[in-house]
């Protein structure tokens, strides 16, 4: 049982991690949307999923926000 689990969390941690990359990438929030809905239908919303999620949204809005703010020209790119 406890290998299941394991191997479960795995899982979504791998694959949470790779739609946040995709977005540090891309800065597409139309693109890590749609990926956090495949992600929900694979795992069937487990909440363990949705946890994770829920602790990713105020990261990517923060990156989204910086990038929308570089991309006016208002910080430096270092940012």
């Amino acid at each position: 049982m406890s290998s299941e689990i394991e191997k479960k969390v795995k899982a979504i941690y791998c694959d949470v991690w790779i739609v946040y990359e995709e977005y540090r990438v891309s800065h597409s929030m139309a693109q890590f949307n749609e990926r956090v809905a495949e992600l929900k239908e694979k795992y069937d919303n487990d909440k363990f999923l949705i946890n994770i999620l829920w602790s990713f949204v105020p990261v990517v809005n923060t990156l989204h926000a910086r990038h929308l703010i570089k991309q006016e020209g208002k910080i430096k790119e270092e940012c």
